[in-house]
């Protein structure tokens, strides 16, 4: 922090905290041909997270009993190469459809949200038996949302886990049903960014 005002400083890392925290202009590089060069770090620091995304849902397990045919991102403000986009504090909407092979009961629903760095940050909370979910004609369909989502500007994916519903015993498996970005003019790290109020006292 000392050096960094009166030198000029080459900084060549992986690591998106450190180049978020020391650089004032970035090159974003691809096989030694710029991709992007500028002031806005933040907007270089989206880019490279977004070359990692995968639009590959990974079927990890299933017992046959559903399958997962259809799920999006819903009220989406933008999209940006195809990545779908909310602003801070917007509700955060999921919509789910599924094929019922087999007679179940309601089974609870796990929607996970991991960061950029595939770490879990976030459960939805699960349904309960009074939930109204149906199935109806061998089809399972439903939304479930979040309010006021305060996930710190950033790109998200998003991990599904449907289990009995006991909770315990696993029918299906998804990972990244898909992604999504969190839009806020502020960058920073830690996993949210909660609404506040300052008052003199």
């Amino acid at each position: 922090d000392e050096i960094l005002p009166k030198t000029a400083v080459v900084f060549v890392s992986h690591s998106m905290p450190m180049v978020s925290r020391v650089c004032s202009q970035i090159i974003l590089m691809d096989k030694g041909k710029s991709l992007f060069q500028g002031l806005d770090v933040s907007k270089a620091i989206d880019l490279y997270y977004t070359r990692f995304i995968s639009n590959e849902t990974k079927e990890l397990f299933s017992d046959g009993s559903l399958e997962l045919l259809q799920s999006k991102l819903l009220n989406v403000s933008n999209y940006y190469d195809k990545l779908p986009q909310i602003n801070w504090r917007d509700e955060l909407k999921l919509y789910f459809k599924f094929k019922v092979n087999l007679k179940i009961d309601i089974p609870t629903f796990s929607v996970i949200i991991l960061d950029k760095e595939q770490r879990p940050v976030a459960l939805i909370e699960r349904n309960d038996n009074l939930s109204p979910l149906k199935i109806k004609n061998g089809i399972l369909e439903f939304t479930v949302s979040h309010q006021n989502v305060q996930l710190s500007k950033g790109i998200y994916s998003v991990n599904l886990v449907v289990s009995k519903s006991n909770g315990k015993s696993p029918l299906l498996r998804i990972n990244n049903i898909l992604p999504l970005q969190v839009i806020h003019k502020d960058e920073v790290w830690q996993p949210f960014l909660l609404k506040s109020k300052y008052s003199n006292v």
